[in-house]
């Protein structure tokens, strides 16, 4: 039977079947692709307790962005981005690491993307790649950190990690897990005030690689360790949720080490609106203001950081170049490696 435009029914039943499909394919793609721009991926190596909280905070403001993280030690977060990226499987939207050298090595590889956030604009040019492809998100310092009952005269400077007399007891965060260890190593082995022979002295004076940063602070605090390098904000951590700990640290004569912790935005992002906006909240001030109440040192200087320390323009710093440490970081590797494996 023909209708009276001359299209059999059968056929005009099939396109309208036909017409429903592409619909529905249409608005699934739609969906899906709507679904895919309201998650984000955060694949860092801050403590665990930091970065579920500050995710919090950010969803808070942004609950239509479904936020997930990975966290592990930066190793295993740089080695998983890369490996991934280079397989053209990463599901990361934003990187956020350990130090400058471990940025700049994304960066030269082509893993990040270019993003200069407006809120940038509040943060010292030191902090910041000059390219545009990193900034700093949070300010650790390396330390002295010690027991103080065992150590009731505190140290003053890196030398006291050669006295025989704390032989065995010096300990520090193994530099093949711990980014901020890596860099800190590797920052006094370039300098010209220590040098390599330096860090063969702390080994002869039985040098203890532990785990990790908390591992460290752990130690110092039963008394296994007595003195290390360790990071400052973990002792304030510490001692808020521990009161009456045997635990301090002490700016070194010679400077802290400064370590700005960067924040990128990855290149094969399936979401960089996501991560723009969140790059956005963790640079504002809003966001600078949560990472000081967790007793880390903000980035911008019109936040106030956390009581009992100084703001980067006053603290003692020990000059570092992340771009020489970067380049370093493999000669130590090969030079130090099988120690710091043991």
């Amino acid at each position: 039977m023909r209708l009276k435009n001359g299209i059999p029914r059968r056929y005009r039943n099939f396109c309208i079947l036909l017409s429903l499909m592409i619909v529905s394919l249409v608005f699934a793609a739609c969906s899906d692709s709507a679904n895919r721009s309201r998650n984000l991926v955060v694949y860092t190596s801050v403590p665990e307790s930091f970065i579920k909280d500050i995710c919090a905070e950010f969803s808070k403001l942004n609950d239509t962005i479904k936020i997930k993280y990975f966290r592990s030690d930066s190793e295993t977060i740089v080695t998983k981005f890369r490996t991934e990226s280079a397989a053209g499987v990463s599901s990361a939207d934003i990187v956020w690491i350990a130090d400058f050298a471990l940025g700049e090595s994304l960066k030269k590889a082509d893993l990040l993307l270019r993003y200069e956030s407006p809120e940038s604009s509040k943060i010292l040019p030191q902090l910041k790649d000059p390219d545009g492809y990193y900034c700093a998100a949070r300010l650790l310092s390396m330390v002295l950190v010690y027991n103080t009952d065992r150590l009731p005269n505190p140290p003053h400077s890196y030398e006291d990690l050669l006295d025989p007399s704390y032989r065995g007891k010096i300990g520090i965060a193994d530099p093949g897990q711990s980014g901020a260890s890596l860099y800190t190593i590797t920052a006094l082995s370039q300098s010209p005030k220590f040098g390599p022979g330096f860090i063969e002295a702390m080994q002869k004076n039985g040098l203890i690689v532990v785990k990790d940063n908390e591992t460290l602070i752990k130690s110092i605090v039963e008394g296994s360790v007595w003195l290390g390098l360790g990071l400052d904000y973990l002792v304030r951590s510490t001692n808020v949720s521990a009161p009456g700990a045997a635990l301090d640290y002490m700016i070194p004569n010679e400077g802290a080490i400064l370590i700005p912790s960067p924040i990128a935005l990855a290149a094969g992002s399936a979401n960089p609106d996501a991560g723009k906006a969140f790059i956005d909240y963790i640079l504002s001030k809003r966001g600078q203001r949560f990472i000081s109440s967790q007793g880390v040192a903000p980035v911008r200087l019109d936040v106030i950081p956390p009581q009992g320390i100084s703001t980067i323009t006053q603290i003692r710093i020990l000059e570092t170049d992340p771009s020489t440490i970067l380049e370093a970081e493999d000669r130590f590797a090969r030079t130090f490696g099988d120690f710091f494996k043991r």
